[in-house]
């Protein structure tokens, strides 16, 4: 319980930074991004230590769902990831320096592109395994398949990220239309027609 009140008190006080942001503008938009991550870490640490994570709160759905073990813990890892990102770059957007990051994140795509591709597969693999259940219903085996449906599509784009960003980082395009040429390239290779 004590998790939840934190996480709803950050989601609070990022909502009215963002409010005060769009008012005044300045820092304060900023200050909301990462006050956001913040709530997404708060999250995916309680999913790791646990080993339960819950897709929705009670108040936003009737069909709650529980996964727990190893997806449990790669879905509370996905929640950190993204809570660190938006932390920096809420963090960056406050000082003034996002220009300057994004510009090192450019300078390294490829790179950036391997590691989003490969933890889509991590994650594509969670969907695939996890045993959720609904929250106070039980479950059968068969009302998991569309999840695991999702969860290899998931991981087929990882894949092709992952290739994607191997052929960026190798030949680093000069502009983002050699980028998109470059991406199509690698796809037709893939698909066996280039």
């Amino acid at each position: 319980m004590k998790v939840k009140r934190i996480g709803l008190v950050l989601v609070a006080v990022g909502a009215g930074l963002a409010a005060l942001g769009l008012l005044v503008g300045g820092l304060f938009v900023g200050a909301a991004v990462a006050v956001f991550g913040l709530a997404a870490i708060v999250g995916g640490v309680d999913s790791v230590a646990t080993r339960r994570h819950r897709t929705s709160r009670d108040e936003f759905d009737s069909l709650r769902r529980v996964h727990t073990g190893a997806a449990a813990v790669i879905f509370g890892f996905t929640f950190i990831a993204v809570g660190v990102f938006l932390t920096v770059t809420g963090v960056a957007a406050a000082l003034g320096v996002l220009g300057g990051l994004w510009s090192q994140v450019a300078d390294s795509a490829g790179i950036v592109i391997i590691a989003v591709g490969g933890w889509a597969c991590v994650l594509g693999v969670a969907m695939v395994i996890s045993r959720w259940t609904y929250v106070g219903m039980s479950t059968n085996w068969w009302q998991r398949l569309p999840g695991i449906a999702v969860g290899l599509l998931v991981v087929m784009m990882g894949l092709i990220a992952v290739g994607i960003g191997r052929s960026v980082a190798v030949d680093p395009p000069q502009s983002g239309s050699e980028f998109l040429e470059k991406a199509l390239d690698t796809l037709a290779r893939w698909l066996g027609s280039g």
